[in-house]
């Protein structure tokens, strides 16, 4: 079962929220006729971030971060669908990784929604 939750409040309170579900245990079959385990009550949260950087450093950036796709995640695309009209961003371009950048990504999927080019005044960028 997936429970689809927003909650906001103060980052200290949301953390102790947070913490206090991440310490709830559930009795879980995960075998037929084997004694049931006990599994830990699975919080994953779902956040959006904006990331504001020069344009000049575009494939450094997408190479830290490393935005995938939603071949598994049908309900991350259409949500992904809603942000782009919401936003008005375009594709996210083809990017090489050269090596140099390494973030670490285990256990964290990071999607791709999209990007939105900032406005220059007098050759100066508005970041």
């Amino acid at each position: 079962m997936h429970l689809y939750v927003m909650a906001r409040g103060n980052r200290d309170h949301l953390n102790r929220w947070e913490n206090d579900l991440l310490a709830r245990y559930l009795p879980y079959e995960y075998e037929k006729g084997k004694p049931k385990a006990i599994l830990q009550l699975n919080v994953r949260p779902i956040q959006i971030y904006e990331i504001a950087f020069p344009a000049e450093h575009l494939n450094e950036v997408l190479q830290c971060v490393k935005p995938g796709g939603y071949e598994r995640y049908k309900f991350y695309e259409k949500l992904k669908d809603f942000f782009v009209k919401l936003f008005g961003l375009k594709p996210i371009p083809e990017w090489k990784p050269d090596g140099k950048f390494r973030t670490p990504t285990v256990a964290v999927g990071v999607h791709g929604i999209g990007i939105k080019e900032d406005l220059f005044i007098d050759g100066i960028e508005q970041i």
